[in-house]
């Protein structure tokens, strides 16, 4: 039987579904490696400027990256702060029962709100992979920011407060 603490180090050793899923959309979008891609020995695995494709998993995936892949890559159309609100419009006109709670004066308060919020890269680039290829999670993180957003708005939380609200609930 496997005590904690080597189960722990199976999660950590095993590979990043996010790696994963990111490769995969490699496939269909432009990936680039936005830095140098370093295994923890120092081994260069991609050079910056590199187009990845589903074939880098392997060679992702055997070396324990001296980085986060995140912070090491970008994605061709990213969403900014522009297109996730009118995306989380789009998503909660689906909802009726969302309604009373996000109806259109909200909804355009919630854009006010956000229209100069800046995206952490790591951030857009995870929410393009889901996005892709988890859709049904993209929706729900979008309403899930939304409400959160009408929650904090109705708190009377600060502008930068609600613009950290958002980013963390999606």
């Amino acid at each position: 039987q496997h005590s904690h603490r080597e189960l722990a180090q199976q999660l950590l050793d095993a590979p990043s579904p996010f790696l994963r899923a990111l490769t995969t959309v490699a496939d269909r979008r432009d990936v680039v490696a936005s830095d140098d891609i370093f295994a923890r020995g120092g081994i260069k695995l991609v050079s910056r400027g590199t187009a990845l494709s589903g074939s880098f998993y392997e060679r992702l995936t055997v070396h324990k990256l001296l980085k986060p892949i995140e912070q090491t890559v970008s994605i061709a159309d990213a969403p900014d702060a522009a297109r996730i609100i009118a995306l989380a419009h789009a998503a909660a006109g689906q909802i009726p029962s969302l309604q009373p709670l996000l109806g259109s004066t909200m909804l355009a308060r919630l854009g006010d709100l956000l229209g100069d919020a800046v995206i952490p890269p790591e951030l857009a680039l995870k929410l393009a992979v889901m996005q892709e290829e988890r859709p049904r999670l993209f929706h729900h993180s979008l309403i899930a920011a939304a409400v959160s957003m009408v929650l904090g708005i109705r708190g009377q939380l600060p502008p930068r407060e609600l613009q950290a609200l958002a980013l963390a609930s999606i």
